[in-house]
């Protein structure tokens, strides 16, 4: 018998002792895949749920813009009932937005969005801007780089809610005939003037830059800013309303020429202008022409803006019932300069507010008269009397929805204010 052998006995159980190890790992084995599975399902349902909710996140945000659309036109889009309150799809989900007015010109919106169950919420503060209340940001005579005055000119202050300029120039003195005092002179360059300059208000240099009087006469505080002052692009949602509806076609005189396709206007005679918006991409006087403005006006243009050639009558005598909005946005066969420039002389009822941060504007008369407040790139100043408005400063922002005229609602602050598990 060989030394090796065993009986049967002994295989057996060696054979049972063998499937023992082998019974554990396949136990192990099942185990650990099915653990495996567990986790594999709830990264997955952890990975989908996130991605819903950065969906559902996207969507409670385009809720947002939506209403501040509505707020911006004045106009209830989705036919809700209010303006500011939103609701509709996007995307893979539902937005559902509520505006609550927190005062004149700011609103808090809650925005909800929901994406397959997912849902977040978003509270946004919006605020009006320099689109709807642009002469509280950009009061008076302002500069984003210097002012040059040159000739006989001269800045006094009026607050045409009040009356006329003419009732209120009741003051003099050796200098000659004023009203108020207020006048204000903003720039984030250099100011200078000349001695046939006289301003009867304050100078406000850019930061570290000075005012350089030249003989001018200065009753008012001179201090250099401490930041620059800032002129936000007006807002475009305002241009896109008055491109696609405006008041062009309804402008009545038998010297004037507009092209439809280009929206270039030309006026050489007399040109009424029924109140409303209007949309152009340049304006150009020609000879002796005069444009009538009997109401709340505006013109919104892209491009160059020439109305030295003639007179303005605003009989309102209101520099807030004739705005000149400019900035170069480009549409449809309508392509701006690079360099758009805005040329002034004024008039006895020349009562505007232009705000033009990307226009070289050059106001220069004899004897020209400017009623109200200019905001531009650069500021060409000569020859001009200017009799800045204060009331433009006061005039409360349009609140949308009784009969305000919307404007440039932006975002001052935003909250992710969704639940900690969605």
């Amino acid at each position: 018998m060989s030394p090796y052998a065993t009986d049967s006995g002994d295989r057996s159980r060696e054979r049972g002792l063998s499937t023992i190890p082998v019974l554990a790992m396949i136990i192990l084995m099942m185990a650990v895949g099915s653990s495996a599975l567990l986790t594999g399902k709830s990264n997955h349902d952890r990975a989908e749920l996130q991605a819903n909710a950065t969906k559902a996140l996207a969507v409670a945000d385009a809720g947002i813009a939506r209403a501040i659309l509505e707020l911006n036109r004045d106009e209830d889009l989705d036919k809700c009932g209010t303006i500011g309150d939103a609701a509709g799809d996007f995307a893979e989900g539902t937005f559902d937005v509520t505006a609550t007015k927190i005062e004149d010109g700011r609103y808090m919106l809650f925005g909800v969005g929901i994406v397959n169950d997912v849902r977040r919420h978003v509270e946004t503060v919006v605020q009006a801007g320099p689109g709807s209340h642009r002469w509280v940001y950009a009061n008076g005579f302002v500069s984003l780089g210097d002012i040059d005055m040159k000739g006989d000119l001269s800045l006094d202050s009026y607050d045409s809610a009040a009356g006329s300029y003419a009732s209120q120039a009741t003051n003099s003195d050796g200098l000659g005939t004023f009203a108020g005092e207020k006048g204000i002179l903003t720039a984030n360059g250099a100011i200078s003037g000349g001695n046939k300059v006289v301003i009867r208000g304050d100078i406000h240099p850019g930061p570290g830059e000075i005012f350089y009087p030249g003989g001018a006469h200065h009753n008012g505080v001179e201090s250099s800013l401490q930041e620059p002052v800032v002129l936000p692009p007006p807002a475009k949602a305002e241009f896109d309303a008055a491109y696609a509806n405006n008041r062009n076609g309804d402008i009545v005189g038998n010297k004037v020429s507009y092209d439809p396709d280009t929206k270039a206007l030309s006026v050489k005679g007399v040109a009424t202008f029924p109140p409303g918006n209007y949309f152009f991409s340049s304006i150009k006087f020609n000879g002796q022409a005069t444009i009538v403005l009997s109401g709340e006006t505006k013109f919104y243009i892209t491009g160059d803006v020439d109305l030295s050639g003639g007179a303005i009558v605003n009989s309102t005598e209101l520099a807030r019932n004739f705005e000149i909005i400019a900035y170069p946005y480009e549409y449809d066969g309508v392509t701006p300069p690079t360099s758009p420039e805005i040329k002034l002389t004024g008039g006895s009822q020349s009562a505007m507010a232009v705000y033009a941060p990307e226009h070289y504007a050059k106001i220069r008369s004899d004897k020209g008269e400017v009623y109200g407040a200019i905001a531009a790139k650069q500021l060409d100043l000569q020859g001009m009397s200017l009799h800045y408005d204060t009331s433009l400063a006061s005039n409360p922002p349009s609140t949308p929805g009784n009969g305000g005229t919307g404007g440039n609602f932006v975002a001052v602050r935003w909250r992710d204010a969704s639940p900690a598990l969605y």
